[in-house]
């Protein structure tokens, strides 16, 4: 449950999100989508970490880390 949505700065507010999917659902779904998908992005580890997403790393180009992009 969302005890402050800042909204001053976030400009949601709980109507906004009244009908909204509950988190986990939405976890599973992008689970589902970027399951044996080679991933791409920027500092990902934080992203993986916010939503405790594993995946096999070798599936995974960050380019904040993935030599060929330095």
């Amino acid at each position: 449950q969302v005890v402050d949505f800042l909204t001053h700065v976030s400009g949601i507010t709980q109507q906004k999100v009244r009908f909204a999917p509950l988190f986990g659902d939405v976890k599973a779904r992008i689970y589902g989508l970027l399951k044996n998908k080679i991933i791409v992005g920027h500092t990902l580890r934080s992203d993986f970490k916010a939503l405790s997403f594993k995946t096999d790393m070798k599936n995974v180009r960050d380019i904040q880390t993935f030599g060929l992009y330095r």
